[in-house]
Order: C-alpha cells, then structure tokens, then sequence
C-alpha cells in the first residue's frame, strides 16, 4: 500500500512539474506570437541583409561626396599650368 501512495505521489510530481516547467522557454513562445516573422524585416529581406544595404549605401555616398568635393575645390586633377616661361 505504501508502495502504490510513493508511486503516486511521485508521478504527481513529474506531472506537476512537466505542467508548470513546460516542453520551452516561454518568453520564445511569447515572442513568436506577437512577431511571428521576427528575422524578416521587409516582405522578403532579412534584418542583416537590410544593415548590409544600409552600409553599403551610406559607403558609396561617403566615398561620392568626397569625390564631389574634389571637383568642388578644384582638387580632382592636376593643374594645366606649367611652371617654366612660356613664350
């Protein structure tokens, strides 16, 4: 009899425990629930592909407007003048 009372008491308690602890974490589920698309950022880039386009594109306009200031401050090709006397 106090065989059967331990038996049951002891799947009590894994039934108790597997209910509270759950199969996961619940803050994964929680967060799938509310962004069920938490990688996608746009209908069909991801969140670091976007950043890869981002960096690019603030790269490629850096690297132009020092171009664009070359030609400004007329530094983007060497002088025509010579220095010798021209007659």
């Amino acid at each position: 009899m106090r065989k059967g009372v331990g038996i049951t008491v002891s799947l009590m308690v894994v039934a108790a425990a597997a209910l509270l602890g759950g199969c996961g974490d619940t803050a994964v589920r929680r967060e799938s629930l509310w962004n069920p698309s938490a990688a996608e950022m746009g209908p069909v880039t991801s969140k670091p592909q976007i950043n890869n386009g981002m960096s690019h594109t603030l790269d490629t306009n850096g690297r132009l407007f020092w171009d664009d200031m070359g030609r400004f401050w007329l530094m983007d090709r060497p002088s025509h003048l010579t220095p010798y006397p021209v007659r």
